[in-house]
């Protein structure tokens, strides 16, 4: 970075404050700012910062990419409202085979530009499916009687489900008995609401698989 450069370039605050001024202007929305990595001599490419809903909870963090001095950005928020969809996927998948179910989603990436509130979800659905791997974990209770084999059968049926809607996934079923479940599910959550896994010495049964890969290659360009 030269010396011009150095002596011009915005402060921290100044930056921050720009990129979450962004955000409120793209989204009619205030946010908050969790962390940023600010660009500097020492830390050169591009800003990075971790933002939430002002009206949300820091649990709800995304990310936001600063480039070229603030000609370019590019964020996580579309992301993060389109979970809900994806939850509602899921659970109807799971419908024909478990009561209750706990599910985890985890997907933190940045989306062109271009993706704001108005996106609709089969817009970004498809590119999600080139470039986003959804890593899908579901708890659900069972009584005594179940079975690993039962587990493996309605394993693959959610998975064909799934994979109808979700092109990258990696996804993991834990079977807990009732009582467990309650305990190291339901009653960690609330003691533990920064918490995404659950322990593990109670669980009966797992199953894990994972399909699809990403597109790195894929560029989106508008009307795709």
């Amino acid at each position: 970075m030269e010396k011009e450069e150095i002596v011009n370039q915005p402060t921290r605050e100044e930056v921050k404050q720009e990129m979450l001024n962004y955000l409120q202007q793209k989204y009619g929305e205030e946010f908050e700012s969790q962390y940023i990595e600010y660009k500097s001599w020492a830390q050169k490419g591009h800003e990075v910062m971790l933002a939430f809903p002002k009206k949300g909870s820091e649990e709800d963090v995304f990310v936001v990419n600063r480039y070229q001095n603030g000609k370019k950005y590019e964020d996580g928020y579309i992301g993060l409202l389109m979970k809900p969809t994806y939850k509602g996927l899921i659970e109807d998948s799971l419908a024909s085979f478990f009561k209750e179910s706990k599910i985890v989603l985890n997907y933190k990436y940045v989306y062109p530009e271009a993706f704001d509130k108005e996106t609709d979800f089969e817009t970004f659905k498809r590119y999600a499916n080139r470039k986003n791997n959804f890593v899908v974990s579901i708890y659900v209770p069972v009584d005594r009687s179940f079975s690993s084999e039962q587990l493996e059968k309605s394993f693959e049926k959610i998975k064909e489900e799934l994979k109808k809607e979700i092109s990258i996934c990696s996804l993991t079923i834990s079977c807990y008995l009732e009582e467990d479940y309650r305990k190291d599910v339901l009653e960690y959550v609330l003691e533990h609401p920064e918490k995404s896994s659950f322990p593990t010495s109670n669980r009966l049964f797992s199953k894990y698989d994972s399909w699809g890969k990403i597109d790195f290659d894929y560029e989106y360009e508008e009307g795709d």
